[in-house]
């Protein structure tokens, strides 16, 4: 196992529908195949009736067996990825507040979850719960969605210069070293304003003017450069950020993108509306950093 991939801890939260197998599986063989990795499930069990407390044990069997059947059928991909690296955890209640829980006690570096699936009577999570953790997680999570089976050698950095935009930086070299990939570090010009009324909303993107481009492109370096580490290179595109950031990934041939979230941890509500639309539909994984935490 390398030094830096040692030093990155990955909880996979999985159920056994083929969309959760598969972001594990390419967590595990392409994105950090010698890296520390926990398969999580969780046991989401219906609470008895309170006028059953006494008289009704079925759900403690219930949640037995789900563990024991859990621990069962996820040991043969411990073996496949190496009992030296990987193991199983099993928890029980809601999943995403159980993911969170199981990340913290085993010292997690981020957490990775399939976009969606469900596994009737066990857990299904990776709709709700990928929402979930997006908008509370104090770690990056990455949602594994139409992983290509392959080393991941172009990383996408989507950045801008809000606060967590050193964090983006950081964690695009911190993945890119684990197979010394390509980053290509992107600007989005916004020069659209949403929900304009139709008769005053500009009918077509102005452009990017001449210096903010090259001022953008400067910038960018600046943010690769940082503590010296691997190839890259820039881009820069003005538009919508959401629409931007697919597009570019398209063009580019990404296996990854890492962009920020300016949903703020543990706060209410959904989190960023651009995480939000590039999760939906990129073609490819994608790591969310998470913005500052509220006080």
């Amino acid at each position: 196992m390398t030094e830096k991939d040692s030093n990155m801890r990955i909880l996979m939260g999985i159920d056994f529908s083929a969309a959760g197998v598969a972001a594990a599986d390419w967590v595990a063989r392409w994105l950090a195949p010698q890296a520390p990795l926990a398969l999580a499930f969780v046991v989401d069990v219906p609470a008895s009736p309170g006028f059953t407390s006494e008289v009704d044990e079925g759900h403690s069997v219930i949640e037995e067996t789900a563990e024991e059947e859990a621990v069962r059928a996820l040991t043969p991909l411990v073996q496949e990825f190496g009992p030296d690296r990987a193991e199983v955890l099993v928890g029980k209640g809601s999943p995403g507040d159980r993911l969170l829980r199981l990340a913290s006690q085993w010292n997690a570096d981020l957490i990775g979850v399939g976009p969606h699936g469900h596994n009737p009577g066990l857990s299904g999570f990776f709709g709700s719960t990928a929402s979930r953790l997006i908008r509370q997680s104090p770690l990056p999570v990455l949602v594994v969605r139409e992983p290509t089976p392959s080393t991941p050698s172009r990383i996408l950095v989507a950045l801008d210069d809000g606060p967590v935009g050193p964090d983006v930086a950081q964690w695009g070299k911190r993945v890119a070293s684990l197979n010394e990939s390509l980053r290509i570090g992107l600007y989005v010009y916004e020069t659209l304003v949403e929900g304009l009324p139709g008769a005053v909303a500009p009918t077509a993107d102005p452009g990017l003017p001449v210096a903010v481009e090259t001022a953008a492109h400067d910038w960018l370096g600046e943010m690769l450069e940082a503590d010296g580490a691997g190839e890259h290179r820039t881009l820069v595109s003005s538009g919508r950020a959401g629409s931007e950031i697919c597009r570019a990934a398209e063009a580019e041939e990404a296996h990854l993108i890492v962009m920020g979230t300016h949903g703020a941890p543990f706060a209410g509500g959904t989190f960023g509306s651009v995480a939000r639309y590039v999760i939906g539909h990129a073609p490819c994984p994608v790591l969310v950093v998470p913005g500052q935490r509220e006080e």
